[in-house]
């Protein structure tokens, strides 16, 4: 039955609701959520916070497909940069909504000093009211 499950999570036909129910399935646990959870993050209408909770999920390789996803907020890509998981924190500076003022921060602090230890991490600049 998961196989099913991870059709569905790539047919672009799938309505949004059924979208966010395959996330609740996916955030339950367990390795068939997992492949899920993976399966999902490739999704283009997940919603931010959808993202957000695949991104933050348990699931190591769903967790670094979400830290690429554009729909991710800048304080959410600042998080992940300050992630333990190496593959988690790379996949974020990959994202291509991560704020110019951070890719310049990073760089400035050149490959001995970028290093994702907490308070260490690059901040998103504050949304605009």
């Amino acid at each position: 039955m998961s196989h099913l499950l991870r059709g569905l999570a790539g047919n672009p036909a799938l309505a949004p609701e059924l979208v966010g129910h395959l996330v609740a399935l996916a955030l339950e646990g367990g390795d068939e959520d997992e492949d899920l959870a993976e399966a999902l993050t490739g999704r283009t209408d997940l919603t931010a916070g959808q993202v957000r909770e695949l991104a933050t999920s348990g699931e190591h390789k769903a967790r670094a497909d979400a830290a690429r996803h554009p729909a991710l907020s800048p304080a959410a890509l600042a998080d992940l940069l300050a992630h333990a998981c190496p593959d988690t924190a790379e996949a974020a500076a990959a994202n291509p909504s991560l704020p110019r003022a951070v890719m310049e921060e990073l760089i400035a602090r050149g490959p001995e000093r970028a290093g994702r230890r907490a308070g260490n991490t690059p901040q998103a600049p504050a949304a605009a009211p």
